[in-house]
């Protein structure tokens, strides 16, 4: 979760094949964690061919399949008629989503950042406090106006647009800066802008549910690369900051490095990088990494030596052994020559703090065997006397967490001892309604479902104070059911589930004789 990790090895010796593995182990027995994986090969989400055989991506792993998003450009038919349930949009963002001073910090070179046009860029009227809108967003206005204009758009434009008035006769002529937002902001607007993109907000969504994200960067440039995944872990980042300042609780977040060296390197170490930050200051936040390298002498010592986790195959170079050795003492000089002369791919040297306190040999099982091996969905662990689940009983745990058209609404009521958000307020028809969907997809007799959710609610041990309880006083309005929140999301973590989040809103309800 938000420990520090990392996989050393050189090339061809079986880092992706273990990072798939531990991912695929991870989510067995999903855990309330989202992971996001900066896929700059796209090695990791779909199938490959590699050595004449053919090597299956995290998609093709059933369990995993069902929490995996793929923000990919990769648009062969093939590609979207195997995968295209997990496919999302492509690698644009709609950048009027965003703060100007997250668009230039990410994707405009930093001896830019102080150029006058910058400064007038940061400084555009956006929405104030509230949502409620008292200038123009001129920032929105100007990224639609540079879609649509591109290099046609005229200095006059520009100005009106940056400072809401029209150019004085004596500015015309050729302004340098107003120019350089033109030459800097259209060719970023053609590459990246789309604005029907979702990649931000369906990424931190999907996150916050405990899903995995691969952002497959193969098809973009480095630079571009670089910018969208540092655009989004700050989004990632500044999200968790915020949850904890104001006390909300959301899940942790992994994140994967792949070439960890060429954002983390040592020759380099801005602190104010996001990748840095994340790996530094990401624990107190609920912020994990797993860092995987061919060159870890290359890396910042200081954060080398913060990893709690060491997963080590074979390497060559003294430098990258010596620096181990440095920064855990457990790797011993004997250690060292077993890593040094490792013949045989897949044979790791792992450490661990502080469960693992010294450095054991494993081998890593063939993620190619394990991703298509037959597989039932995880129920968590049984306990001694507990019921197993009927296929009714599962239809209505997934409809509760993970179906959008039903509803989890926090409820107010007049029970003694029950605190706002200790209940879920739930419509008994759309979840009778969704259940049945689900069986009947997966081939169930519409005569077999039973007619009322009550007793299964009951018999799982999920369901709150009796009922049915209404919005209106006096039984008026639609009928609803109550939940417990807890007693929900642990029936839900067992059946392999990951309970979605309530809505923001809360709604005060009544029993049916309340007053009488």
């Amino acid at each position: 979760k938000s420990r520090r990790s990392f996989v050393f090895a050189r090339a061809g010796y079986g880092k992706s094949n273990l990072v798939k593995y531990l991912v695929s182990r991870l989510y067995e027995h999903p855990p309330e964690v989202g992971l996001l994986i900066l896929d700059p090969e796209g090695e990791y989400a779909f199938e490959q061919t590699a050595e004449g055989r053919r090597v299956p991506g995290l998609a093709d792993h059933p369990e995993i399949r069902k929490r995996l998003k793929v923000f990919t450009s990769r648009k062969a038919p093939s590609l979207l008629e195997r995968y295209g349930d997990v496919i999302q949009t492509s690698l644009q963002v709609d950048f009027r989503e965003c703060e100007p001073g997250e668009v230039l910090t990410s994707f405009v070179p930093r001896e830019k950042l102080e150029q006058v046009w910058s400064n007038w860029i940061r400084g555009l009227a956006r929405r104030t406090r509230g949502g409620k809108v008292k200038v123009e967003d001129r920032w929105a206005a100007l990224i639609d106006a540079l879609g649509r204009r591109q290099y046609g758009i005229t200095d006059e434009e520009l100005h009106h647009l940056i400072f809401g008035r029209p150019m004085k006769s004596d500015q015309k002529g050729g302004n340098v800066s107003i120019q350089a937002v033109r030459n800097n902001l259209v060719p970023l607007v053609r590459r990246l802008h789309n604005p029907e993109s979702r990649l931000l907000s369906a990424t931190l969504e999907h996150l916050d549910r405990g899903g995995v994200v691969v952002l497959d960067l193969s098809l973009a440039s480095h630079s571009d690369s670089r910018a969208l995944a540092d655009l989004l872990l700050f989004r990632v980042f500044q999200s968790r900051v915020q949850a904890l300042t104001h006390g909300r609780k959301l899940p942790p977040v992994l994140a994967v490095f792949e070439e960890a060296q060429t954002i983390l390197s040592a020759s380099r170490d801005d602190e104010t990088s996001i990748f840095t930050r994340w790996v530094k200051e990401g624990r107190k936040y609920g912020l994990g990494a797993l860092m995987i390298t061919q060159q870890p002498g290359s890396i910042s010592e200081e954060i080398v030596s913060q990893g709690d986790n060491f997963f080590v195959m074979h390497l060559l170079n003294e430098n990258d052994l010596r620096l181990l050795q440095r920064i855990n003492a457990h790797f011993t000089e004997d250690i060292l020559e077993f890593i040094r002369n490792e013949p045989v791919k897949g044979n790791c040297y792992f450490w661990s703090a502080p469960d693992q306190p010294y450095v054991v040999p494993c081998r890593v099982e063939n993620f190619d065997n394990y991703a298509t091996r037959p597989t039932r969905r995880a129920e968590g662990p049984a306990r001694v006397g507990e019921p197993r689940l009927t296929p009714y009983e599962r239809a209505l745990l997934r409809a509760l967490a993970e179906e959008e058209r039903v509803y989890l609404i926090p409820a107010q009521v007049p029970v003694k001892g029950k605190k706002a958000g200790d209940l879920l307020a739930v419509s008994p028809h759309y979840l009778q309604a969704t259940a049945l969907s689900l069986l009947l997809e997966e081939g169930a007799p519409a005569a077999a479902v039973p007619k009322d959710p009550m007793p299964a609610l009951k018999r799982m041990g999920i369901l709150g104070p009796d009922g049915p309880w209404f919005a209106g006083e006096g039984g008026k309005g639609a009928p609803w059911i109550l939940l417990d929140r807890g007693r929900l999301a642990l029936a839900c973590h067992r059946a392999g589930y990951t309970l979605k989040p309530a809505r923001p809103f809360p709604i005060r309800l009544h029993p049916a004789a309340e007053g009488k």
